[in-house]
């Protein structure tokens, strides 16, 4: 693949790219199609490139990255709150405005 057309791909928004991943659509031949390197390259290529395993490959690592970090963080503050809860004790303050 020329240097140029994998740094156009490269530079694509990775959210766009995710949702059509969930969508369930292969970008790879949108992308690449219109420079004509998928005409270039030999039919095994073609194949493998735009199948159902390259892409999900290609993003899984990422994704997988993610989303450590954010349930790690959603974690990290479900903590914190429950020892704030706990520090507050039995404590309620509730003021109740007269009707």
């Amino acid at each position: 693949m020329p240097a140029d057309v994998a740094g156009q791909v490269a530079e694509l928004s990775p959210v766009g790219s995710l949702f059509a991943a969930f969508l369930g659509f292969n970008p790879l031949r949108t992308l690449l199609g219109p420079s004509g390197v998928l005409h270039s390259l030999p039919k095994a290529n073609v194949d493998t490139l735009t199948g159902h395993s390259v892409f999900p490959q290609l993003i899984s690592g990422s994704l997988h990255d993610g989303l450590v970090l954010v349930f790690l963080t959603s974690a990290g503050m479900m903590i914190v709150g429950a020892v704030s809860s706990w520090w507050a004790g039995g404590r309620f303050l509730v003021e109740d405005e007269p009707r």
